[in-house]
């Protein structure tokens, strides 16, 4: 009888409206800890529903990063000639304008191509908007590059086009007066 009117005077002792408020506690995070797992379940499955489109953003990134090398590299050929043009290696006036142009292209290139391996390493922890902005950024960087492969080209096709004004011709009159 000892023991049980140790185990009735323990009992005697709770509150059972402190009972309550602990077991409606525990409830509640309970059901928190339920509502952050179906939600973490909603984001894994949404970046599961896009892997695709996750790799072939990064398909997409390493092909810039490709493309952003060779143009690097074709820009290199242009300065060469360039160079070869002016005979002497310096220029002054629109040939100098013209090389720190070409020059400026190339650093545009390599400082996308140095930051174009960070972007293709953490593109797979975007989803959402998150990605969508990448596909933006990748889609405008290669309209960049498109535009800057397109006057490196016509360069290379045709350097005197720099000192003709851009005709690519020497301009030839019929020998008559104006006036």
């Amino acid at each position: 009888q000892g023991t049980l009117a140790k185990v009735n005077g323990v009992l005697d002792g709770i509150d059972p409206a402190n009972v309550r408020t602990a077991l409606a506690n525990i409830q509640k995070a309970s059901d928190s800890a339920n509502k952050a797992a179906a939600d973490i379940a909603k984001v894994t499955d949404k970046i599961a529903n896009r892997s695709d489109d996750i790799n072939d953003t990064i398909k997409n990134a390493r092909q810039l990063a490709q493309r952003l090398n060779d143009a690097s590299v074709r820009v290199d050929g242009i300065l060469e000639k360039v160079d070869k043009l002016l005979g002497s290696g310096e220029a002054n006036g629109v040939m100098a304008d013209a090389r720190a142009t070409l020059k400026s292209f190339k650093q545009v290139a390599d400082t996308l191509n140095s930051r174009l391996g960070t972007i293709v390493d953490n593109l797979s922890r975007f989803s959402g908007q998150g990605l969508q902005d990448v596909e933006a950024l990748v889609q405008a960087s290669r309209r960049s590059i498109s535009r800057i492969e397109e006057a490196v080209t016509d360069l290379s096709r045709n350097p005197q086009r720099i000192l003709t004004g851009g005709e690519g011709e020497v301009r030839q009159f019929d020998g008559r007066a104006r006036r």
